[in-house]
């Protein structure tokens, strides 16, 4: 009897192993195709079950010197940044440092009254509040190029006429999180990128992350490129402070894994608050991430969240799959536009009796 049992488990781990080592050969080949069909260059790293199961890099960090991506390169990973500008001000907000029912002028006392009265800090984090976004904006073009003072950056764009009243329409905008930012340095007398340090990368042990500075040379940090008329050529680089913390961070795929494993484990912020952030306002938007409920084969639902990142050069994708802490994050440093596609058939793979 007891040979039988052993004889079992041995089979059931031998199927389990085989199992997996499927998964991830299909997972390399959805990856090595992307690469191929050049809608791909960069770092993936897929988990389940909050364990990487699957971690490469493709391409080049910097095609003029041949330097290839590995999973140490740091990637510039645009409005991904904005579930950490989230996580400080639910971290503040647990502090009773910030209300997000008070309206902008209670932390901002000079912003113009007539919309600073009434657009509230769960507006701003929700885009709900009717800010135009300052991207691609005609007039704020020139000053992606030239430093200038968070405080003093938003004053270019914070008289701009609402596109509709506060909590009444969902609308993405990155004027909203760029006054966050504002905020969070206004309530605690410190710069966003030390927040970000002191409160969320130095206590997850996130050593390859950080705000983007252009005038800093970092180690294994990839460039970013675009494509103009079919031809790869370096990518222009905002200033400093043209992002902020609407999309000013770095990060690799392994740093961005202990991000993910924190939220689900309560690390940061309480399970109350976490559930704030993936409470869908208006729209399957919470407070940094979409949130898309999914229901696939047999009924079983899945609740999807995550995020896309764009920054001139730079594309990247970060989703959760909430009831069994899966994550696929995608860096790339062509600005390629199919890494949803790409995700979704990673998730095929994951879960392919759900697919079935």
């Amino acid at each position: 009897m007891r040979k039988v049992t052993i004889f079992l488990l041995s089979f059931i781990l031998y199927q389990s192993v085989f199992a997996q080592n499927d998964k991830i050969e299909k997972i390399d080949s959805v990856l090595s195709v992307s690469y191929e069909q050049g809608i791909f260059n960069g770092s993936v790293l897929v988990s389940m079950n909050g364990k990487d199961i699957y971690k490469k890099g493709f391409g080049y960090a910097n095609f003029e010197y041949k330097i290839p991506n590995t999973v140490n390169t740091k990637f510039e990973i645009g409005s991904c940044t904005k579930q950490f500008t989230s996580m400080l001000i639910l971290m503040l907000m647990e502090k009773g440092k910030i209300d997000l029912d008070e309206k902008i002028t209670a932390y901002l006392p000079e912003y113009p009254s007539e919309t600073g009265n009434k657009i509230s800090i769960h507006n701003l984090l929700s885009h709900t509040s009717g800010i135009p976004d300052y991207i691609g904006l005609p007039e704020l073009e020139c000053l992606l190029y030239k430093e200038n003072a968070p405080d003093e950056f938003i004053k270019v764009f914070w008289n701009l006429k609402l596109d509709f009243e506060p909590n009444t329409k969902f609308q993405y905008s990155n004027s909203n999180y760029f006054i966050l930012g504002v905020i969070i340095e206004r309530i605690t007398g410190k710069s966003y990128s030390q927040m970000l340090q002191e409160y969320i990368f130095t206590p997850l042990e996130m050593y390859n992350s950080g705000t983007i500075d252009i005038t800093e040379i970092l180690e294994d940090k990839a460039y970013g490129y675009i494509h103009i008329n079919d031809t790869l050529t370096v990518a222009p680089r905002w200033n400093t402070t043209a992002a902020y913390a609407a999309g000013t961070i770095y990060s690799t795929i392994e740093d961005l894994l202990k991000w993910q494993l924190a939220l689900q484990s309560n690390k940061l912020i309480s399970q109350e608050s976490f559930d704030k952030m993936l409470t869908p306002n208006l729209v399957p938007y919470g407070y940094g991430f979409a949130v898309l409920d999914q229901t696939k084969k047999y009924g079983r639902t899945f609740t999807l969240y995550g995020h896309e990142g764009e920054i001139p050069g730079f594309r990247s994708l970060i989703h959760n799959v909430k009831e069994d802490n899966s994550t696929i994050i995608l860096l790339d440093n062509n600005q390629n536009t199919s890494h949803f596609k790409i995700a979704e058939a990673i998730r095929k793979v994951l879960y392919q009796d759900e697919y079935e």
